[in-house]
């Protein structure tokens, strides 16, 4: 998941209040607006209290959307109403609860646009945000999909129609080291309105995964990165990521927000245990490079990833692989996945993964372990970590630590 970047309190009102209509009007919308080649669609449950806040952003597009889709998953509160309120602007579609990404296969079927962008019902549209991202698309034609960033609101309760200060920024990385797709399986930066598809991609993948009722926004970018190239959208983020306290999941599933985290944990750790399946060794490296040259780096990555995503059932199997690799030491493109790994270890350590060290330790009669346990205490060592992967735990002793330290530290 991508985190959030400190910034300065910014007022929703800053964001949204410049006007909507291009060139200068007597009357308030006299002046003659383009639409957007762009189907929206706005999957929903029970959120009406909020849903109406998103549709309007919607419609205060600078370019405007073709069509706007609310597809409205077995809601049992005043969804309906809220959108007869737009009758005219908004297309609504009702189904039997399902859950989001059966919502979003509703809605594709509808989609009459040459692209596609995804709103969900608790966030809200910065004014040009379809304008930036479908003007991406029209000046990179070989690109399936553009993607921007989002702001990060403070928490509200649910019953408040107040919209939180914005605290944080998502980040979209630099892919120039790793490549896109690397960069994306190491965490997931396009989640929710990040991003603008051809509605042509979608149908040529089938659509969403409908096994995946959380992730599903990870699972699809992943699928439209490993297909084609993207453009990326400048000019700041593209809409308002709301946290709040209302409840999540199907009806058949209700969660807290607090279990938010562990529910995408585990469907993450899901999609990882098949990726690692039906994807190709050269796809763990940037492009460009050959797997049977970087045979050992591309294992490093898939090595990163099953620990990175929780898949914990692959890990022997990982280690056993670099094991059956030379004990040569890492080059700096290596050093950089076990670095970027190990920066990502103490926000995502869970219990099933503290068995990481001892499969490490007991392997490490193997020169390619061996290489791995001390390029791992190297990385700890820089980033100072404590248990449950401190320097010492991956060693063994305070004696080699120290030795370590004085070659490697900074």
């Amino acid at each position: 998941m991508a985190q959030p970047t400190a910034r300065s309190p910014t007022p929703l009102a800053l964001l949204v209040a410049h006007a909507w209509w291009s060139g200068t009007c007597g009357v308030e919308g006299a002046c003659t607006v383009t639409t957007s080649d762009v189907s929206v669609i706005v999957p929903t449950f029970n959120r009406a209290a909020l849903l109406g806040q998103t549709i309007d952003s919607l419609l205060r597009q600078t370019t405007p959307a073709r069509q706007i889709i609310v597809v409205d998953d077995g809601s049992t509160d005043e969804t309906a109403a809220v959108v007869s309120r737009y009758r005219g602007s908004v297309q609504y579609i009702y189904r039997p609860n399902g859950g989001k990404p059966a919502a979003l296969n509703t809605g594709l079927t509808h989609v009459t646009g040459e692209y596609t962008w995804i709103l969900d019902d608790d966030d809200v549209a910065c004014p040009d945000a379809l304008e930036r991202l479908a003007a991406a698309l029209d000046q990179n034609l070989d690109c399936g999909f553009s993607y921007g960033t989002a702001y990060i609101t403070a928490p509200t309760p649910i019953e408040s129609l107040e919209m939180g200060q914005v605290v944080g920024e998502s980040r979209a990385p630099d892919t120039e080291q790793t490549g896109f797709l690397v960069a994306l399986l190491e965490g997931n930066f396009l989640g929710g309105a990040r991003i603008l598809v051809r509605t042509s991609c979608y149908h040529q993948l089938g659509g969403y995964d409908e096994r995946f009722l959380r992730s599903e926004d990870y699972a699809m970018p992943i699928r439209l990165g490993r297909r084609w190239p993207a453009a990326r959208v400048s000019g700041g983020p593209l809409f308002l990521i709301r946290n709040h306290s209302g409840m999540r999941g199907t009806a058949s599933d209700r969660f807290d927000p607090s279990d938010d985290l562990a529910k995408f944990y585990h469907y993450d750790a899901l999609l990882f245990d098949e990726l690692f399946d039906s994807m190709t060794l050269d796809e763990f490296i940037p492009p460009g490079q050959d797997p049977d040259v970087e045979y050992r780096q591309a294992h490093l990555q898939r090595f990163s990833l099953s620990v990175i995503h929780r898949v914990h059932t692959r890990l022997s199997e990982m280690i056993d692989v670099l094991g059956q690799c030379d004990g040569a030491p890492y080059n700096d493109a290596e050093r950089a996945v076990i670095d970027r790994l190990v920066a990502r270890i103490p926000g995502l350590w869970t219990p099933p993964s503290l068995n990481l060290v001892e499969q490490i330790r007991r392997r490490a009669a193997t020169p390619g372990v061996s290489r791995l346990r001390h390029e791992l205490a190297r990385a700890a060592l820089r980033r100072r970590l404590t248990p449950p992967i401190s320097p010492r735990a991956l060693v063994g002793t305070s004696r080699r630590t120290v030795r370590m330290y004085s070659r490697y530290a900074p």
